[in-house]
């Protein structure tokens, strides 16, 4: 890893905005690994060691809540966790937060650029 690059690890099912958040974060220098699907994101998780987990809650196998909490589980080095999701409803913002997300973002209520904004908050590496 380049001096300076936050790792972040995209966990999204859609491949094509799974691609265009990599090229929006690369271009941001971010180094950015994809998983499809919760199975993935926890095997890319261990192999990646990511500083910032940017997620879609609606996952193959295992639901955004349920990586959360095992991510979280695992100890080891601290992380960020972001939810940007396309659930939106009251008691989905409210569960990530209770289960200790840094940021929760619904998809169509904010912009990429937004999004970025709040990874470089969070990003201690930067």
């Amino acid at each position: 890893m380049e001096k300076g690059k936050c790792k972040v690890l995209v966990i999204e099912e859609d491949l094509f905005l799974a691609n265009i958040y990599r090229a929006k974060l690369e271009q941001e220098n971010f180094e950015v690994r994809i998983a499809h699907g919760g199975g993935q994101g926890l095997q890319a998780f261990d192999e990646f060691s990511p500083d910032i987990v940017l997620a879609e809650i609606v996952l193959a196998g295992t639901d955004g809540f349920s990586l959360l909490e095992e991510l979280r589980g695992k100890g080891g080095r601290p992380f960020q966790f972001v939810f940007l999701t396309k659930l939106g409803e009251r008691e989905d913002v409210t569960r990530g937060m209770q289960l200790g997300v840094d940021a929760y973002f619904i998809k169509t209520q904010v912009t990429f650029k937004e999004v970025v904004v709040k990874l470089k908050e969070l990003a201690a590496c930067l």
